[in-house]
């Protein structure tokens, strides 16, 4: 029995072969492209890019997070508790608490640094 294989068979194998590689490298360039474009130095394009990221699941906490130049800014709501903290995460992971506050009074301010038309004016024009 001969055990040499057909020049044209070979010849389906090596392309296959080829097929095979540019595609495992285009789809290489691809996921390095997309990652290098994640990281990319710009925050003004990072900002611009990617809206700031909410996360609500059965917990009692929500969380918002966004970039704020080079640090992401995390910000924990506790609606039970009517608390706000703020967070900053560096790039080496170092997180530090920027602020917090009971936030129960603020929400019962119906205004402050409002500008014309005032909310009791909208009510007015509305209800006319």
């Amino acid at each position: 029995m001969n055990s040499k294989v057909p020049f044209s068979r070979s010849l389906n194998s090596f392309g296959w072969m080829m097929k095979a590689a540019v595609f495992g490298t285009l789809v290489g360039a691809g996921l390095l492209i997309l990652v290098a474009g994640g990281f990319s130095g710009s925050p003004e394009a990072y900002a611009q890019r990617q809206p700031p990221q909410s996360a609500n699941t059965n917990s009692d906490l929500i969380a918002f997070s966004t970039m704020v130049g080079d640090t992401q800014q995390l910000t924990l709501i506790d609606p039970r508790q009517r608390v706000m903290s703020v967070y900053h995460v560096e790039g080496d992971g170092k997180i530090s608490l920027k602020s917090a506050r009971r936030i129960e009074w603020d929400l019962k301010i119906t205004q402050l640094n409002s500008a014309a038309p005032l909310p009791h004016e909208v009510r007015s024009m509305v209800e006319q």
